[in-house]
């Protein structure tokens, strides 16, 4: 296959997409015609112009495969309804295995992109935004591969005051001293990975930061359902000074006063940083 390379198909990308802004496109030979004008059967129209771009961009090299030697012959007989049916079928064969050929490409930039965007402090909520996917499918293309570099943090969400019981009759929520500790250290549902990375706990109450515990890395406990508790370093929260000192490290995320979203179906999510 012709190789594509950067001079020649970073000017024909920036010459298509100006004139589909103005609503032509272009042929082979130097010439720009309304869209109108072009077999319907060819080209897609699309509200940005964008499929436009790409679509004539592949049709261009597809048309160099087919005919290497006078392309703007052959543009201009597709362009005329002149071609064989033969002469058709060749065509949109080579057209497939251009989309193939740049498909792969493209997929390859995507995952690149992905990595650089969580690098720079992007969260699996806004790769998802941004490419119309589930969470779950971002977290399955990159999670992994994101979480070799990335950092860890337990936060835990609550309301602002004592909303319910358990079974042994403790209170959840903002219950207050000394039960508040024993109530933001567990039991939550925590993966392995996070248990290994996390360094602090992070607790939010309605949307804001309010308290932060050192992890003791060899205190986790595991429950009988499956659920995970820690122990905070010295059995309490960080001080102001010591909440400072850690955050300066790049360890902790966030700190007193920040903004920490609730996730809208648990009061325990991991949250990866960079």
């Amino acid at each position: 296959m012709t190789d594509l390379t950067d001079t020649e198909v970073t000017p024909l990308r920036r010459a298509a997409m100006d004139a589909a802004a103005a609503g032509r496109v272009r042929v082979l030979g130097g010439h720009w015609l309304p869209k109108d004008q072009l077999d319907s059967e060819l080209f897609f129209d699309d509200n940005d112009g964008l499929g436009d771009a790409v679509n004539l961009l592949l049709q261009d090299w597809a048309i160099r495969l087919v005919d290497p030697n006078d392309p703007s012959d052959f543009t201009e007989r597709l362009h005329s309804g002149n071609l064989t049916g033969d002469e058709k079928r060749t065509f949109y064969l080579k057209c497939l295995t251009v989309q193939k050929a740049v498909s792969t490409y493209i997929d390859g930039i995507i995952s690149d992109t992905g990595d650089a965007a969580m690098i720079c402090g992007a969260q699996i909520a806004d790769v998802a935004s941004a490419m119309g996917i589930t969470r779950q499918g971002v977290q399955k293309r990159w999670g992994r591969r994101a979480r070799g570099w990335m950092k860890a943090a337990v936060v835990i969400f609550r309301p602002d005051s004592s909303y319910e019981f358990d079974d042994s009759g403790r209170s959840f929520g903002e219950v207050g001293v000394p039960d508040q500790y024993d109530g933001d250290r567990g039991w939550w549902l925590i993966g392995k990975e996070v248990r290994a990375r996390a360094r602090y706990a992070v607790v939010g109450v309605n949307g804001t930061v309010q308290r932060v515990y050192e992890i003791d890395a060899d205190s986790w406990i595991r429950s009988e359902n499956g659920k995970w508790q820690f122990r905070a370093v010295d059995d309490r929260p960080l001080t102001e000074e010591e909440i400072s000192a850690a955050y300066a490290t790049g360890y902790l995320p966030m700190v007193p006063g920040n903004s920490c979203q609730t996730h809208p179906r648990a009061a325990y999510r991991p949250h990866w940083f960079p």
